[in-house]
């Protein structure tokens, strides 16, 4: 009996949890209209650390992401034209993450977030 109770707690917990995650995951989806039509991808932040015409590469935990431009990519936030990206600004990206070539559709320019550091 014992033993039914806690695999039903268990299969419970999972369930929970799974739900939370997908829930977290849809968060991270955008939408971006183009010439082409709509694109449905996921976004990845992080800072700039390379750019160049054909394309970017930004640093988002740890890791470093290349995205080619997509030449109908929109630029906004606080700037509005690739052309005034720079190495170190914060951006969020929206791609197609496990397409190849990554393309960046959509380009948001954001304050750099503060380090959350703990008080002691």
């Amino acid at each position: 009996m014992t033993s039914t109770i806690q695999r039903i707690t268990l299969a419970g917990g999972l369930v929970a949890a799974l739900g939370l995650t997908a829930g977290a995951a849809r968060a991270d989806e955008c939408n971006v209209q183009t010439p082409q039509g709509a694109v449905m991808g996921k976004t990845l932040s992080g800072e700039i650390k390379q750019i160049s015409g054909k394309n970017l590469i930004v640093t988002s935990k740890g890791e470093h992401i290349k995205f080619d431009r997509f030449e109908g990519a929109a630029v906004k936030g606080l700037k509005t034209n690739y052309d005034e990206l720079k190495k170190g600004d914060y951006v969020v990206v929206c791609s197609k993450l496990l397409a190849k070539p990554r393309l960046a559709y959509e380009i948001t320019v954001q304050e750099k977030p503060k380090d959350e550091a703990v008080d002691e």
